[in-house]
């Protein structure tokens, strides 16, 4: 009987062991799905240039009809659970298309003669400059993070005017239509200990600053459970590289890379 049951253990594990990887006639590269193969361009993709022959529509749509394959097998194969993406709360992440990295020190940002910020100055800059953004996130870690014991939280409840400078601030933002990101360094190892895990303090200073659910940063130790461990909505916004399949259904927004800047006052 115990040797009946060694295999019948043996057959359970060969049921829930992974499944290899399905197959894709353009398997990911990195972060990215390749292009349809066109043996008529000489630049390497696929798009035609120049006195190039395009592609026919065919082998898009079989190219197209491949990738939504796989992702749609790939959506199952990690159990994906979109109830997150469909919580109203949320739906302002499906159309913010434009969102910079601000540097706290922007002087269009803030104006250290009044000691106020100058949101709509901001505002108005960028509008000009290409049409305006749907989101910002503003980050006051660097370059002053480890200059001091003071941790990434601090340094976020140093900014001028403290945590009710940054309501109104990000009141502000809200009034103009824009959402309103600050960032989550999980590297900040060696500042003053803030005496409670991460997720918590994260998620206590967001609330207090009434940032509507938003967050950036790479998550790669918050899970979905701690994350509604305050009944606090946050959506996250990782950096490339740190989606895995468990964190997959609490990332709401994706960043194609780092683009900062500190500029000053014409």
């Amino acid at each position: 009987m115990r040797k009946y049951g060694s295999v019948l253990l043996a057959f359970s594990l060969l049921l829930v062991a992974p499944l290899p990887g399905q197959d894709t006639k353009y398997p990911p590269q990195g972060e990215q799905i390749p292009g349809p193969e066109n043996p008529a361009a000489t630049s390497g993709h696929c798009c035609a240039t120049g006195s190039e022959r395009p592609l026919a529509d065919s082998a898009i749509k079989a190219w197209l009809a491949d990738v939504r394959h796989w992702r749609t097998e790939r959506l199952v194969r990690i159990g994906f659970n979109e109830a997150q993406y469909d919580r109203p709360v949320f739906q302002w992440v499906q159309k913010a298309f434009i969102q910079p990295q601000m540097m706290a020190q922007d002087r269009y940002f803030y104006d250290p003669h009044t000691g106020k910020y100058t949101v709509a100055r901001y505002l108005e800059d960028l509008k000009t400059r290409y049409g305006g953004i749907d989101a910002v996130l503003i980050w006051p870690t660097y370059p002053n993070l480890g200059i001091d014991d003071r941790n990434q939280f601090d340094l976020i409840r140093d900014m001028p005017g403290g945590i009710a400078g940054l309501r109104e601030m990000v009141q502000s933002f809200h009034r103009h239509g824009v959402r309103v990101l600050f960032p989550y360094n999980p590297w900040d190892q060696g500042t003053r200990p803030e005496g409670a895990p991460d997720w918590e303090t994260l998620a206590k200073l967001m609330a207090e600053m009434e940032l509507m659910a938003t967050q950036w940063g790479q998550f790669l130790a918050l899970s979905g459970s701690r994350r509604t461990s305050r009944d606090i909505q946050l959506f996250l916004n990782p950096r490339a590289g740190t989606v895995t399949p468990m964190t997959r259904p609490w990332h709401g927004i994706t960043s194609a890379g780092d683009t900062g800047s500190i500029r000053s006052s014409p």
